[in-house]
């Protein structure tokens, strides 16, 4: 455990200034007369959170705020990879026979240790520019992570992009991940090679329209996403760098580009400008500056 030490949270004050002279300046379009949602972000309300966020939102708070959490960084070595930073939360239980848990992007029974990294290219860790990081590369981090904390085994709870992350540690590291629990899955119609007598209930049910009323509108919001929620993912994975410097230089914009899905994503909870500001806005987009300042 040689290479775990103690992180804090320290974005530099000339990052904060930076900030909030990009958010003086900003400029909007103008907005069609009665737009809603269906067009994507409302701009009255991006106008809105964008003064709150200057004027009233203090970084430095919320940045004690964050340093109350147990935060921490190891050094961790990929092959074929220099090695990187890893960020990580690690919260161990009163338990002694507490339940190593690593969290990928406290409970009474049972007990757990959690450990909740943010992953390369995320958060405080670092940035990796050599292509080829993918899941093989992830999943050693985490794992190395581990058992640098002493943890031959654990089990691990992930959601979006990390249940592909934790799968593939459990098919790479048997031994060590002993249990998962995922809160997103992603399902495939059956296979007619490896399931026929499925692939034929599935064909029968899906022509002849025998769904039950939820899986019918669940099918229906399922359909209505590809066709007018997925575009960001589209653009995201075919065309990162595009993307990837308007956000980097406008605040406003990855204001934009987030706050759509925090609105669309979380049903119909009424965010706070605070907490736009709070959960995603000023923590991403500053941290951002502070790596780029720090790497």
């Amino acid at each position: 455990m040689s290479n775990i030490r103690r992180y804090q949270v320290a974005v530099p004050t000339t990052a904060v200034e930076k900030l909030h002279e990009k958010l003086a300046v900003s400029t909007f379009p103008d907005e069609v007369d009665g737009a809603g949602w269906e067009r994507g972000v409302r701009v009255a309300d991006v106008k809105r959170i964008t003064k709150y966020w200057h004027q009233e939102f203090s970084w430095a708070s919320f940045e004690e705020r964050l340093n109350k959490l147990p935060h921490f960084e190891a050094t961790i070595s990929v092959e074929g990879f220099d090695p990187f930073q890893l960020h990580f939360l690690h919260q161990k239980s009163a338990s002694p026979d507490a339940i190593p848990l690593l969290f990928v992007h406290g409970s009474n029974k049972p007990s757990f240790n959690v450990v909740a990294p943010s992953l390369p290219n995320f958060g405080f860790s670092s940035r990796i520019t050599k292509t080829g990081f993918g899941l093989r590369q992830y999943s050693e981090a985490l794992h190395k992570l581990m058992l640098s904390l002493g943890y031959e085994q654990y089990a691990s709870q992930s959601g979006d992009i990390g249940i592909s992350i934790t799968n593939s540690i459990g098919a790479l590291y048997p031994h060590s991940l002993r249990a998962l629990h995922l809160n997103m899955v992603v399902g495939v119609p059956p296979s007619l090679t490896k399931s026929p007598i499925a692939f034929v209930r599935f064909l029968v049910t899906h022509f002849l329209n025998l769904y039950t009323p939820p899986e019918s509108a669940g099918l229906k919001a399922a359909q209505q996403y590809r066709t007018s929620g997925n575009a960001y993912f589209d653009i995201q994975k075919t065309r990162p760098n595009t993307i990837g410097l308007l956000l980097a230089d406008s605040p406003v914009g990855l204001l934009a580009w987030i706050y759509e899905k925090l609105v669309a994503w979380s049903d119909k909870y009424q965010w706070t400008d605070q907490e736009v500001c709070e959960w995603e806005i000023g923590k991403q987009y500053l941290d951002a500056l502070c790596l780029q300042l720090r790497w």
